[in-house]
């Protein structure tokens, strides 16, 4: 029976530790991500089926993610408005979370 190859996983790499940050981080639903906002995320992304910012570049990728451009912790009375709403893919998303969190 042939053997699969070896898989290669360098050890000098740091783990990355996100255990403080998720300790600290709350619930969906303690960050303001109730039934009521599933919802609208529901409608919201049938309505923009297409990452924004890959549309922008010329790629066609769909929607998984609704990201707040002025964060929700920072302007919770803008969590519905759609001028502050961006549909994203999961990759855009991670990133702009990123730089939001730097």
């Amino acid at each position: 029976m042939p053997q699969r190859p070896p898989i290669f996983r360098p050890y000098d790499r740091p783990k990355r530790d996100d255990s403080a940050y998720d300790r600290n981080r709350g619930t969906a639903a303690q960050r303001g991500y109730d039934s009521r906002w599933q919802r609208f995320r529901a409608v919201y992304i049938q309505h923009n089926p297409l990452c924004r910012r890959c549309k922008a570049k010329g790629r066609i990728t769909a929607t998984k993610e609704v990201h707040h451009i002025v964060p929700l912790r920072d302007a919770p009375e803008r969590k519905y408005d759609t001028d502050n709403l961006e549909p994203l893919c999961k990759s855009c998303h991670s990133k702009a979370t990123r730089k939001e969190r730097k």
